[in-house]
């Protein structure tokens, strides 16, 4: 639970974005590379704004930061929801491509869970999360969608 935590963490979760961008990049494949900076950069502000505003206290003593949403799960729920959309056009081998969905599925679960267990945040600060990474991730998919046809594929 403590090493997904820190998977979400600002510094190793803009590595791991940074890293796959920079794979999409490498491999010609540079509008979802586009889609995974901007959609992982506008999930991180709509978190911090939402934060700001709502201002809901996680729970136990003595904690800074305020509960909802909850950024870890924002940011699971964006970059792994949209590389789960990705993977069918990425990986060819269907048993690859399920073991890399179950994966990113279980990524996005577990980071949630990996929250509430360590007592960071409130169940509903999570499941009210997932909702709003989806409500992110799904305009994302359909512009990203436009922009692969108006491309050629």
């Amino acid at each position: 639970m403590l090493a997904l935590t820190f998977l979400g963490n600002a510094v190793p979760a803009g590595v791991i974005a940074s890293a796959a961008a920079g794979w999409l990049f490498v491999i010609s494949r540079r509008l979802e590379a586009v889609f995974v900076v901007a959609l992982t950069g506008s999930a991180s502000l709509v978190g911090w704004l939402l934060k700001m505003l709502i201002a809901r206290p996680r729970p136990g003593d003595g904690m800074d930061e305020t509960g909802f949403p909850s950024g870890h799960t924002l940011f699971a729920m964006s970059f792994y929801g949209f590389l789960f959309y990705l993977t069918p056009e990425l990986i060819k081998s269907r048993l690859l491509l399920i073991i890399l969905r179950s994966g990113l599925t279980l990524a996005i679960l577990f980071t949630g869970t990996s929250r509430i267990h360590l007592g960071m945040h409130w169940p509903l600060d999570v499941f009210g999360s997932l909702i709003l990474g989806a409500l992110i991730l799904a305009p994302a998919v359909v512009l990203y969608e436009r922009k692969a046809k108006n491309r050629g594929g």
